[in-house]
């Protein structure tokens, strides 16, 4: 009845829309769900009284999705859905999904969108076969069914002679494997989606672990998983399991009712997407370039204070230029802390090459006292298609660049 009752209220759910920076006005709250925005996430938008009617939402730099108690609030991504998933895919090292893009109809909601492909890959999971595996485990038992461990037996059982302190292997399905997937399966199974079946199916797919206990599993849990020609199958939903792990919270509830936020913030997709973008374009052309993602390193001679750069770049192993990501419009120079910040990293690393990328068109260069600095830009914009031609361009224009510099230099 309880499930009933919850399943009701969250159809029941208005849904606002925002866009990432963006701020909506005159939206319609309540007094109690302005409280529970400012309350549980005031770290991804702000909420205060418009100055007629109703509230002000500014959305911060994250995009995904909030449930509240009656309320759900979709922060879109500047740039169209499928392209956000395919920087995910790069972030997020999750190759084996780039081709669910074009597999699965896009909705505006990414949360949604990962939520239906989790649920597809386990539905073939399940149809192969719940993996299960070998256990050792102790137990003091009146059978004696597996190995009897002395020590133990004369410690525990020297007066109790009717039991066996013995340790077995049991073939069980109560694994880590299934663990991170049953447990990730009841967290999205307890939200809100506009696809009409979209929680039965989850639900459903709860069930079918039932031999496997329901714990909480933190994200780095995932890492655990050692994969084997027995448990391959396990590799592509559990990294995804993963990703909604990272990124899923439920912050509380009023009543029966849990809050939930689903959020990426954009500042680290475009960092790591472009990362990992260069990386594995020097990698398919066998470049003597490598990518270095967000070394520490210490600022000044003093080694007082330590920085953190985005990208550092090494030629044949040697560190050459530093990158930094800007998730922000260019407007024609790099704001005089990007710059001094970008001056800073290359003067501490003894480099005299530095770059700003922005999600923009963007170019720029100006030679500072032994520091060369530029700023180039990649676009987010357009279709999935024009999108990876611009994104395969960019990274060829790049390597061509920093070629030239390693020449010039030697």
């Amino acid at each position: 009845m309880e499930r009933i009752k919850l399943a009701k209220q969250m159809t029941d759910r208005s849904v606002i829309k925002l866009h990432e920076h963006k701020s909506l006005n005159s939206v319609e709250l309540s007094q109690v769900q302005a409280e529970q925005i400012r309350t549980h996430f005031s770290k991804y938008i702000s909420v205060e009284r418009s100055w007629g009617v109703g509230w002000t939402l500014r959305a911060k730099q994250y995009v995904g999705t909030i449930v509240l108690d009656g309320l759900r609030i979709v922060i879109e991504p500047k740039t169209a859905v499928s392209n956000l998933f395919y920087m995910l895919t790069y972030a997020y090292d999750l190759p084996q999904f780039r081709k669910e893009i074009t597999t699965h109809d896009l909705a505006d909601d990414m949360f949604e969108f990962i939520a239906a492909i989790f649920a597809g890959q386990i539905e073939q999971l399940v149809r192969r076969g719940i993996y299960r595996s070998y256990v050792e485990q102790e137990e003091n038992h009146r059978f004696l069914r597996g190995k009897l461990m002395m020590g133990e037996q004369i410690r525990r059982n020297s007066v109790r002679v009717t039991h066996f302190y013995q340790q077995n292997c049991e073939f069980t399905a109560d694994i880590l494997e299934n663990h991170i997937l049953k447990y990730t399966l009841w967290l999205l199974s307890h939200l809100d989606y506009r696809t009409p079946h979209l929680r039965q199916r989850l639900r459903r797919l709860t069930s079918a672990f039932v031999e496997t206990a329901l714990r909480p599993v933190r994200a780095l849990e995932c890492n655990k998983v050692v994969y084997t020609r027995l448990n391959a199958a396990y590799c592509n939903p559990i990294h995804l399991a993963h990703l909604l792990l990272q990124h899923l919270s439920l912050e509380g509830k009023q009543g029966k009712m849990p809050f939930a936020a689903f959020l990426f913030d954009m500042n680290n997709v475009f960092e790591l997407f472009v990362a990992r973008f260069l990386e594995q374009h020097f990698a398919e052309i066998g470049s003597a370039f490598s990518v270095e993602i967000q070394p520490q390193i210490w600022l000044g001679q003093e080694l007082k204070e330590r920085g953190i750069p985005d990208i550092v770049l090494r030629h044949h192993g040697r560190r050459f230029m530093v990158l930094d990501t800007k998730y922000k419009a260019f407007k024609g120079h790099p704001a005089g802390d990007d710059r001094n910040q970008m001056y800073m990293y290359c003067r501490s690393l003894d480099l005299n090459h530095g770059c700003l990328i922005y999600p923009d068109k963007a170019n720029y260069q100006n030679t500072f006292p032994d520091v060369t600095l530029r700023a180039d830009g990649l676009s987010l914009g357009g279709s999935l298609a024009v999108f990876r031609e611009r994104c395969t361009k960019f990274a060829a224009k790049f390597t061509e660049l920093v070629a030239k510099e390693v020449e010039t230099a030697v």
